[in-house]
């Protein structure tokens, strides 16, 4: 009887444990940065600084609480089940992490985006921007700091996208092999 009981309990408490290990978005990208057909790499912060004008401090000071900007990329290039299987991977582990609150989301020109936050409104630790559209792609922007300020964030990226600066999933693309550095390992 008492084995019994253990061997129950001892099951009980090792499925609860492997149930509530849900993937993280780190682990998601680890996972896939060298598989095939994807592209991940990192920006560093300085690629933004010529597009922001010296009178913009605010938007300077802001870029300063950012660390580090990872973006992994899966383009859409005829691959329909390995773009779903991975667009459903995503959705599953934003809705049932607990840990990433869902702050926004959009429509730009078919690509939808949703952006999530860990940490604080007022003291973010980490953004990510979620985008996918089955003519480009889907793609992962995992923006690190020290208490950002997610309206600060956005007024940045606005004043980038708005100038003679425009990026977009494919500019992305083809400026990773010269400006923007491939990273083989996330911390």
């Amino acid at each position: 009887m008492k084995t019994t009981a253990f061997v129950l309990i001892l099951s009980l408490s090792l499925f609860t444990t492997s149930c509530s290990q849900e993937q993280t978005i780190q682990e998601y990208i680890l996972e896939n940065q060298n598989k095939e057909h994807f592209k991940m790499f990192s920006v560093p912060i300085g690629f933004f600084k010529p597009m922001i004008s010296k009178e913009s401090i605010e938007i300077q000071e802001t870029l300063e609480s950012v660390r580090k900007i990872t973006l992994l990329l899966l383009p859409h290039e005829d691959h329909e089940e390995m773009y779903q299987t991975e667009k459903d991977k995503l959705v599953q582990i934003f809705k049932n992490a607990d840990k990433y609150k869902s702050m926004m989301r959009m429509n730009l020109e078919g690509v939808k985006m949703k952006i999530y936050l860990t940490g604080s409104t007022d003291a973010i630790n980490e953004i990510i921007v979620f985008g996918y559209s089955k003519g480009e792609g889907l793609g992962l922007a995992r923006i690190l700091g020290d208490n950002m300020d997610l309206a600060k964030i956005i007024d940045a990226i606005n004043l980038i996208a708005s100038g003679n600066n425009q990026l977009d999933f494919e500019t992305l693309i083809n400026l990773a092999p010269r400006g923007i550095q491939n990273t083989k390992r996330l911390k």
